[in-house]
């Protein structure tokens, strides 16, 4: 069975869990989290999940690891599509493109700061930015490049995009309609 497996990348609170989400619920997708992959190591190895451990665990697994956990998932997988969220490292999208080819596409989520600072607010968690000059700073970190941590390269893969969905409405069905053009688009849906 062919499997059309799409990749979510871009900054905090753009909207890339809810496109995952919709893709699950709308089009029977499997919904494979990255972080929740790590998540599950840390718990194995350490018994807790808080932000330091699970980013321990990310330094620790490496790309190769995670890579290994992403692959191992989608392999297993009954679903004809499959979303991963996220991808923020430029070695897991190469081996991800190189592994699927064709049936492998990268979607950039966009939405505009004002509308991300509003969502984090909402999600009230722990760690995130709760302010606009502190968002700055911290999507510079997560956009990587000098003189920023090297667990993010959300630019490089940004930029390796095979499209852009534009999360700039609060209005779900205006999401749904755009996340239903962007899979025509795409050619999964055809």
């Amino acid at each position: 069975m062919s499997k059309d497996i799409i990749g979510l990348t871009g900054l905090i609170c753009v909207g890339k869990g809810e496109v995952a989400k919709m893709l699950q619920n709308s089009y029977d997708a499997e919904n494979i989290q990255v972080t929740r992959l790590v998540e599950e190591v840390a718990l194995q190895r350490y018994g807790k999940t808080d932000r330091g451990t699970v980013e321990q665990t990310f330094a620790e697994i490496n790309d190769d690891g995670i890579t290994s956990l992403i692959f191992g998932k989608v392999d297993r997988s009954p679903h004809d599509l499959v979303v991963i969220d996220s991808i923020r490292r430029v070695n897991i999208l190469h081996a991800m493109k190189n592994k699927y080819n064709d049936s492998f596409k990268l979607v950039t989520v966009h939405a505009p700061r004002s509308e991300r600072l509003q969502r984090i607010h909402s999600r009230n968690r722990q760690g995130d930015p709760q302010t606009e000059e502190e968002l700055i700073i911290f999507d510079r970190n997560m956009l990587g490049g000098k003189g920023t941590s090297k667990r993010y390269e959300t630019l490089a893969c940004m930029l390796q995009k095979d499209a852009l969905l534009k999360n700039k409405s609060s209005q779900i069905e205006t999401l749904y309609t755009t996340i239903d053009e962007l899979l025509h688009r795409l050619g999964i849906i055809r």
